[in-house]
């Protein structure tokens, strides 16, 4: 691992990486921004070594107790920012 700090990163399971799949999966839940983001700087890591496509997945709920069309608009403004600058 190139970038990310091993101090940073924490190993939940024992299970093998599965190299066999279609691409690296970053699910962007808490850090939703594409600088200073460990997580996703890791996630970029593991797809240049398995050269294999990262897909990262933003998801918005509705149905949850503090839900608000001002914060989701805030969220999906958010999500736009982030399609460009992934993009670019």
């Amino acid at each position: 691992m190139k970038g990310v700090q091993p101090s940073r990163l924490r190993v939940l399971n024992d299970a093998p990486v599965k190299s066999g799949g279609k691409f690296v999966l970053y699910w962007m839940v808490a850090s939703r921004r594409t600088r200073f983001n460990f997580g996703l700087e890791h996630a970029i890591d593991r797809a240049r070594e398995l050269n294999k496509p990262l897909v990262v997945l933003e998801a918005l709920r509705i149905d949850y107790p503090w839900a608000s069309e001002r914060f989701h608009r805030f969220v999906i403004e958010g999500m736009a920012d982030n399609a460009e600058r992934f993009r670019s």
